[in-house]
Formats: C-alpha cells, structure tokens, sequence
C-alpha cells in the first residue's frame, strides 16, 4: 500500500474531494478521486460537462458493504447509476438479494435481479469463475451500450479474480465483445477492508442495510471470510471510538 501512495503522491494536487483528470484512453478518462489520504483510479466517459450526469455506470449489487460503498461512490461522481443482481444458487440468495433491494432502494436506483438456476446448490468461500460469470452476466444485460461496469472487490483478499490481474484479462474479453464501449472498472481493488469501512463511515453509507454471512444464516455465522471481516472492523471501531 505504500508503494501505491508513494506512486501517486507526486500527482496529488491537495485539494480533497476533486477529480482530476491525468490520461487520456480513447473514449475514456482516467479520473483519480480524492477522500483524505485516499485515492482512486476511475473511468468517465468523454462528454461534455453539462452530460455527465448522463454517463451510464451498473453496479454489481451483492447487498455486501463493498457494492454499497461503490454505488455511493459512483452517485457521488454524479454517473447515471443502476444496479444488478445476480443470484446463481448461492447459500445467502434470500438475504442478500433482499440487502440489494434495500440498498438501490435507499439510493432510488433502478434494480435488475437476475435469476440464474445451476446444476447444484454453491457452497460458502471462494467459488471459482464468480466474478467473471457476474461481469458477463451483466454484459449479456446492457447489450454492449456505452457503460461502465463496476464491481466492489478490494485488496487482501486470496481470490484470483479480486486482482488487476483478472480485470485486465477480463477487460480484454469485454473489448474483443464491444469494441472499446464497456469498461470494467473496481474503484476500490487497492484499498484495503478497513479503508472502505472509513468511507462509509464518512459518507454515511447504510451498511445496516447489507448483508454478508457466506453461509446465508439469518443470524451471522461468525466463521465465514466475509463475517471475519465484519468482526474485524467492529474491532477496529472499538478501538478507534472507544466508549
């Protein structure tokens, strides 16, 4: 992480809040957006100022914090935002789809629920090939109409496809599909758990809204990564706010 804001330190302007553009890709900005001592890489569509709000963003809605926190972030960057979600068998599918509709409904926007039926039932931890049959699920939804296709995975996690890795990989795919129109972007892929609790926490995002146990309990597991996480930054916000 050091390295990461050693790397952009030297094109921080100092003004917190801002995006600035640093590149330009074709039909695409490279924006970075400032929160405090955070920064974030992101795509905005050329267009004129006046049109921005129109820019067209679909957000992987999991009913998780993370997806929460980047709908916040793209509304926040005044996109056109929308929602898709994917059940496809998944132990917490009730749950979490409910916390999708519950979070599009607390940002009033339009939600797509997609319903996929498998062979069997998944399981809880890593399920491989998750994140690239949710990103193409989605291009199969939008049809290849200019858009920018954002998901909420962040750095430490052990997962393959939470990696630049996968996304450049992922990005070449969707290219070769729509010639250059779609862009795959994860705003928060080099922050870490913590630093996206801090956003929310900041800019009031409803995480009493989200969902995370993997298991799919009404009552959280406790053992899953995603509600270790949880206890972790309950943890953490003890000792950051202690009573």
């Amino acid at each position: 992480m050091v390295s990461h804001q050693q790397a952009i330190a030297a094109r921080h302007n100092g003004a917190s809040g801002v995006a600035d553009p640093l590149e330009n890709d074709g039909r695409f900005l490279v924006v970075w957006c400032t929160w405090g001592d955070l920064r974030v890489s992101v795509l905005r569509e050329k267009l004129e100022p006046a049109s921005l709000p129109q820019c067209a963003c679909v957000v992987l809605v999991s009913g998780g914090v993370d997806s929460a926190a980047c709908v916040d972030f793209f509304e926040r960057q005044e996109y056109a935002v929308s929602g898709l979600h994917v059940t496809y068998g998944q132990p917490g599918a009730r749950q979490e789809a409910a916390a999708a509709a519950a979070v599009a409904d607390h940002y009033d926007i339009p939600l797509t629920l997609v319903r996929q039926v498998g062979a069997r039932p998944k399981s809880d931890g890593e399920l491989l090939g998750r994140n690239a049959f949710l990103l193409f699920t989605a291009l199969m939804e939008i049809q290849s109409r200019p858009v920018i296709i954002a998901l909420g995975v962040h750095s430490g996690t052990p997962y393959y496809d939470c990696t630049s890795s996968f996304l450049s990989t992922i990005q070449v795919v969707v290219d070769g599909q729509c010639d250059g129109r779609v862009r795959v972007v994860a705003p928060f892929l080099e922050w870490t758990k913590n630093e996206i609790w801090d956003y929310c926490t900041k800019h009031r995002v409803p995480v009493e809204l989200t969902y995370s146990c993997e298991k799919g309990l009404d009552q959280p597991c406790g053992v899953c990564l995603s509600c270790r996480d949880w206890e972790a930054l309950r943890v953490c916000e003890k000792l950051d706010n202690p009573a």
